[in-house]
């Protein structure tokens, strides 16, 4: 795979100006520049994210309509069922909505598919579970419902109202609903169209908190918003910055028993919490229950005031999240297996790969493990009784949807986004889909290789690396989609002392610039050491990070990859 450094150039004088103009340090104002952020009204948004600066929520679409269907709904005392997805987005989403109908004095249920039995989006065979009970007179969809058509024409003959909440790609045709709150609809006007499911949910509690006649918790909502935002990887920028900055920083005092208990479980209630720990510790054990559980034991968690029973559900998390990591492993391995055996296949613009009944649970991480090790889109395809059923994951700056969109003749279903699709296949149809598919990629490509470059935000030395830089480092926080943690490359670095490995995958080493010394960690990169000690210098690309030991916060280098320098 190939590789290379890319320098972001910039023009310093421009630099110098909006750092003296917004009195921020010009290492600074060269991170904010490179993400866009160029005149000092930008910056200082971006730098200072206020709630008041959110946009109002009757801008979306469809908005008054679901406002006025909502509160006549509580008002008649009409029984509520909110649908949503498995997923933190849906879980979380499901919280807000269903917390603020209860305080409003209305009756709502709520109903999850079962991600293996009954798959994504309205299920008929759920809904005439819905449709059976014979009290419930309208359904909300949070984070899925954009593209079911048939379904909610099915909902509509039974006498049921339907009022949509998605974040996903409308479809050729539009469901038959009150209204639609999606941003995404190509009609609907509003000023940023990539929030989460949560976060249209937000939306929709903010316009109803300007409705209704009861005080409405809206900051905490951010709280929950904040959780399904960041776990579901849309851009953390515009509103969905404001949502994610403004909830994690309430995120680690708040009184909700089961969240506060789940947080003390990953001891993440004693300080400020990181982007990183909902994407790699929270979210994945919510995502958990739903992969392999009972997800609605996730919303349970966060509506029980019952002490034992949060702990129980929290306790099958961490069984189901070790048991998910397992699967994960097991399919990757075979895969990669796969692929080391098959050169031919490793060599196709696009990895798609294929085993028979593999969890479907799990074939998503592992198509984003594929992605990132090889550097190409990935596609893993589970057959199931003569049925391929496949996830894919794409790489920046490549819309896999969009390349996928021409083989629709040959899937039964197909859904996704740039970065992530899923779909359907029959097993027959794969030979011709790969054949198809890798032809199409190559041509778009025209002979051009995928290549991994790690975008350099700016040289610094050693000596500018302190706390006050730590400082506006936390300013630009969080870190996610499109705010990615800066990259540093700093020059003619040697080792103070010799690297060591660390659980037979990692590299901790005492790094020297100019007399000033950190210390630095390569994750998963312990084949560095040898190549690394025969150096007698080396140019290094880095992130940096704080580390805390002992209760002793130190500066930390997390390095992500070097070069050699030969004197």
């Amino acid at each position: 795979m190939q590789k290379y450094w890319d320098y972001i150039h910039v023009d310093y004088d421009s630099v110098k100006r909006l750092a003296d103009e917004v009195r921020i340090p010009v290492v600074i104002a060269r991170i904010l520049f490179n993400r866009g952020y160029t005149t000092p009204e930008t910056a200082n948004s971006f730098l200072y994210p206020n709630f008041s600066d959110l946009y109002d929520p009757f801008l979306m679409k469809g908005m008054d309509l679901a406002v006025e269907r909502i509160l006549r709904a509580v008002h008649n005392r009409e029984k509520i069922c909110i649908y949503g997805d498995y997923d933190v987005d849906g879980v979380t989403s499901i919280l807000i909505i269903r917390d603020l109908i209860q305080r409003l004095g209305g009756n709502a249920s709520y109903a999850i598919p079962k991600r293996l039995d009954e798959g994504y989006g309205l299920n008929f065979q759920k809904m005439e579970e819905i449709i059976s009970s014979g009290e419930v007179k309208l359904i909300i969809t949070v984070d899925t419902g954009i593209t079911s058509v048939q379904e909610s024409k099915y909902l509509k003959e039974a006498g049921i109202d339907l009022v949509i909440t998605d974040h996903h790609e409308e479809s050729s045709e539009k469901p038959v609903a009150i209204t639609i709150l999606d941003p995404k609809q190509s009609d609907c006007g509003y000023p940023f169209k990539e929030l989460a499911g949560v976060g249209v949910i937000f939306k929709l509690a903010q316009a109803i908190a300007a409705r209704a006649s009861v005080d409405l918790p809206l900051f905490s909502y951010l709280k929950i918003a904040a959780i399904g935002t960041i776990a579901d990887l849309v851009p953390l920028v515009d509103e969905n910055r404001i949502i994610a900055s403004l909830g994690l920083k309430e995120l680690g005092k708040t009184t909700n028993l089961g969240l506060r208990l789940l947080l003390q479980e990953l001891r993440m209630d004693d300080h400020e919490i990181e982007s990183s720990e909902i994407s790699f510790r929270l979210g994945p054990r919510i995502n958990a229950l739903g992969r392999l559980g009972d997800v609605e034991q996730a919303v349970e968690l966060f509506f029980t005031g019952n002490r034992a029973y949060a702990k129980e559900i929290i306790n099958e998390m961490e069984r189901l999240n070790l048991k998910r990591q397992k699967l994960e492993n097991e399919i990757y391995n075979t895969v990669i297996g796969v692929i080391e055996s098959n050169p031919e296949t490793e060599n196709q613009p696009i990895l798609i790969v294929e085993g028979n009944d593999w969890h479907l649970g799990v074939i998503g991480i592992v198509a984003s493990r594929l992605a990132n090790q090889y550097y190409k889109p990935a596609l893993v395809v589970s057959v199931i009784n003569g049925v391929g059923k496949a996830s894919g994951r794409s790489i920046p700056d490549f819309d896999l949807k969009g390349a996928l969109n021409g083989e629709s003749d040959l899937l039964e279903s197909f859904g996704g986004h740039k970065m992530a699709v899923g779909f359907q296949i029959k097993k027959e149809n794969l030979p011709l889909f790969k054949a198809r598919v890798n032809e199409r990629i190559s041509n778009m490509l025209d002979g051009r290789l995928f290549v991994r470059s790690d975008k350099i935000d700016a040289d610094i030395s050693f000596h500018a690396i302190n706390p006050e830089l730590m400082h506006y480092l936390d300013m630009l926080k969080p870190w996610g989609h499109s705010n990615a943690r800066p990259v540093f490359c700093a020059k003619g670095v040697t080792l103070q002392s010799l690297p060591f490995v660390l659980k037979d995958k990692h590299l901790k080493l005492k790094l020297n610039q100019h007399n000033r010394v950190f210390e630095g960690i390569c994750w998963k990169h312990s084949e560095w050491k040898d190549s690394m000690k025969s150096c007698n210098s080396m140019d290094i690309i880095f992130h940096i990070n704080r580390s805390f030991w002992n209760y002793e916060e130190t500066i930390q280098l997390d390095l992500q990859d070097f070069n050699p320098v030969d004197f």
